[in-house]
């Protein structure tokens, strides 16, 4: 299981990166790290189809890394946040298409990292240090 590997992440919630700038990062962060994933542009919404388009978020095996629905769809605990399955939020459809990661020197990531107060290099370490410990 990766998810508590990925939960370094977590550092990043509070930067005031909408979903495509926080994808840009995340995804730049797992490249560099080994780490295979896919970026997902498309829509997220609600049984009631309740929702958000365009919306991006990342796949890691059967876990979904998305730290921004809630920013659209309220701060509510149904509200996927973070590092989850998709199957323990089945309420919840999400729907589109995968793209390529621009790869670990991205240097926008660099930048939006930077302007959100996170310094790249020390996050990208944590996120290799913790991953040692999933191999």
């Amino acid at each position: 299981m990766i998810k508590p590997y990925l939960q370094v992440l977590d550092e990043l919630d509070p930067c005031y990166l909408e979903c495509d700038g926080l994808t840009s990062v995340i995804s730049s962060l797992l490249t560099g790290a080994g780490v295979s994933h896919r970026i997902f542009i498309g829509s997220a919404k609600t049984e009631g189809n309740f929702g958000i388009s365009p919306h991006l978020w990342i796949e890691v095996d059967d876990y979904v890394i998305d730290y921004r629905l809630r920013m659209w769809l309220g701060d509510d605990p149904s509200i996927p946040h973070g590092v989850f399955k998709k199957s323990e939020y089945s309420h919840i459809t999400y729907s589109g298409s995968a793209n390529e990661s621009s790869g670990d020197r991205e240097p926008i990531a660099r930048v939006l990292c930077l302007t959100a107060g996170v310094v790249y290099d020390d996050l990208a370490f944590k996120l290799k240090e913790s991953l040692q410990g999933a191999v």
